[in-house]
C-alpha cells in the first residue's frame, strides 16, 4: 500500500513538472517621432502552446498628434504554426478581467496570415489612444510539428511613422516533443486523480492495520 501511494505522489510531482511555468507579462515599447506602441504579453506562454491553448497579446497605440489625422493599424504574420485570432478594442488599457468600459469587436476567428501579407484591422482618430487585445489560439485540429513557430506583427502607420510590434520572445511556438502532450487543465485533473488515489490507498492501509 505504501509503495502504491508513493507512486501516486511521485506521479503528482511528475505532472507538476511537466506543466509549463507561468511567467509575468512583459511589455515592449516601440516609438517613432509621433506614434508609440506598447506591446504586452507573457512570452513564456506564447512559446509553449499546444493545440487548444489560448494566449493574450495586448497592444496599445497612441500618438502625439501635431494636427488632426488618423492612425492605420494592420496585422501580418510569418511562420508555420497555424493560429486563429480574435481582436477586440477598448477605450482604456486592458486588465486581466477585460475591458471595464465595454469592448468593441474588431475581428473574429481570423486565420493568422503566415505569408507576411497585411490584413487591415482598423483606422482610428490619432487623438484617441487605441487599446487592442489579440486572443491568439492554436486550433485543436492543428497539425503543427513540435517546434513550429509563427511571428505576428502589428503594423501602425501615421504622421510619417511606420512602426511594428512583434509578439515578444521571438514569436508563438508549439511545445517541443519532449514536453507533455497534455494541456494545463488536463494536467491538473490528472494530478487531482493521483492525489485521490494516493489518499484512498493510505486510508485503506490504515483500516487494514486496525483490523489486524
Amino acid at each position: 500500500m505504501r509503495s502504491a501511494a508513493a507512486i501516486a505522489l511521485v506521479l503528482v510531482g511528475v505532472l507538476a513538472g511537466a506543466a509549463p511555468a507561468a511567467a509575468a507579462p512583459t511589455s515592449d515599447v516601440v516609438e517613432g517621432r509621433h506614434v508609440r506602441i506598447v506591446s504586452t504579453t507573457d512570452p513564456t506562454s506564447m512559446r509553449q502552446m499546444l493545440p487548444g491553448d489560448v494566449a493574450l497579446w495586448d497592444v496599445s497605440v497612441s500618438a502625439d498628434a501635431p494636427e488632426p489625422g488618423s492612425i492605420e493599424i494592420a496585422l501580418s504574420g510569418s511562420g508555420d504554426l497555424p493560429l486563429v485570432i480574435d481582436v477586440r478594442s477598448c477605450a482604456e488599457a486592458w486588465h486581466g478581467s477585460g475591458c471595464a468600459s465595454g469592448e468593441e469587436p474588431v475581428a473574429r476567428a481570423l486565420p493568422a496570415p503566415l505569408d507576411g501579407a497585411l490584413i487591415a484591422l482598423l483606422e482610428t482618430d490619432a487623438h484617441d489612444a487605441t487599446h487592442l487585445r489579440l486572443e491568439v489560439a492554436v486550433p485543436r485540429e492543428a497539425a503543427a510539428a513540435p517546434g513550429s513557430t509563427t511571428l505576428l506583427r502589428v503594423h501602425v502607420d501615421g504622421y510619417g511613422d511606420a512602426l511594428e510590434a512583434t509578439t515578444p520572445g521571438g514569436g508563438i511556438g508549439a511545445l517541443p516533443s519532449t514536453s507533455s502532450p497534455l494541456g494545463g487543465a488536463a494536467l491538473l485533473a490528472l494530478a487531482a486523480v493521483a492525489c485521490g488515489v494516493g489518499t484512498a490507498m493510505l486510508a485503506a492501509g490504515a483500516r487494514q492495520r486496525r483490523r489486524s
